[in-house]
């Protein structure tokens, strides 16, 4: 079993019920961005410890991809950070674009966002390419739905000079 003491690139929560995602950093190796994940899975030894023989699957944080990582594909907290919020210091990997305070939750730039201006620029293009990809998805699917409505609305209709009842329609005039 590997503990946090062994491994100080993660840490279990403070109820022993498992990883603290929110400790986890890795590279995603689709965008590159060094984060934190939105969701971690990882196996369990039977006396309730990290199985380190398991690789972790994990879901990026910036931009939603999955990817499998060995336990020693995580980074290492070789720097702090202070956050913004609480003023907690709290140990953090120094290539770290985003990093998230383990007292009060707050998601913040990462050391390496302070060291290097034009990183700040790259996770930008990332996350506005990501929402583009968002954004083109949802349209397809609204325009699907919207056209699934529009055949549902014409099959419902009755047949051309088929009323839906029995009134005739008042003619009308124009007048000038």
């Amino acid at each position: 079993m590997t503990t946090p003491a062994e491994n100080p690139s993660y840490q279990t929560r403070a109820d022993g019920a498992g990883l603290d995602i929110d400790t986890v950093y890795t590279r995603c190796p689709q965008c590159g961005i060094v984060a934190t994940s939105t969701g971690v899975s990882y196996a369990i030894t039977a006396d309730g410890g990290l199985d380190p023989a398991h690789p972790l699957e994990i879901t990026c944080n910036a931009v939603g991809h999955r990817y499998s990582a060995a336990f020693i594909d995580l980074l290492a907290h070789d720097a702090t950070a202070t956050c913004v919020r609480c003023d907690t210091v709290f140990a953090v990997p120094a290539v770290a674009d985003q990093v998230v305070c383990p007292s009060c939750r707050l998601y913040q730039d990462g050391p390496f966002l302070h060291a290097d201006d034009s990183r700040r620029a790259e996770l930008d293009r990332t996350r506005q390419a990501h929402l583009a990809q968002i954004r083109a998805e949802l349209d397809r699917t609204r325009q699907a739905h919207l056209a699934q409505i529009r055949a549902a609305l014409r099959a419902s209709r009755p047949p051309p000079g088929v009323s839906g009842d029995d009134e005739q329609p008042v003619p009308t005039r124009c007048i000038r």
